[in-house]
């Protein structure tokens, strides 16, 4: 009875560490300041399992007719599920990733792929926190109601 206790708790803790390596929220709608952007399903080069290279649209807030545009570089793509990532020959979350930095107010920097930086353009409008390193919707001032 002790020997199957005792499994259980070797089996419960590897479940829980397991569980803590598993990435942090990912999805572009994370990126994107938790989701008040929209994000169209689209496909580059006929492959619906990723966005390589060219451009993902999205518009913030949802329905405002704001399109916002973020140029994507060779070694980041978004994969089906909507997570914005490093290619598959440096796979990781782009937030998870160390030495991004944003240069001139326009494009954001990372150390990637082995040659030098990747690159992300922002539009007018897409905002990076260098904090976490989340591309974030610009915040709309909440007016006081008198």
């Amino acid at each position: 009875m002790a020997k199957l206790s005792f499994s259980v708790l070797i089996v419960s803790l590897l479940a829980s560490v397991a569980n803590a390596q598993q990435p942090t929220q990912g999805a572009v709608q994370g990126f994107l300041d938790d989701g008040i952007c929209n994000i169209p399903t689209v496909s580059f080069n006929n492959d619906p399992s990723s966005i390589n290279y060219g451009k993902l649209t999205v518009e913030c807030p949802p329905s405002s007719g704001a399109i916002r545009t973020i140029w994507l570089d060779k070694c980041i793509s978004v994969a089906a599920n909507g997570q914005l990532q490093w290619d598959s020959r440096n796979p990781g979350f782009l937030k998870r990733c160390s030495g991004c930095s944003l240069v001139k107010s326009s494009f954001i920097e990372c150390l990637s792929c082995g040659k030098g930086f990747a690159r992300i353009v922002l539009n007018t409008g897409i905002v990076f926190d260098k904090d976490t390193g989340n591309l974030q919707c610009p915040r709309v001032p909440k007016t006081r109601r008198s």
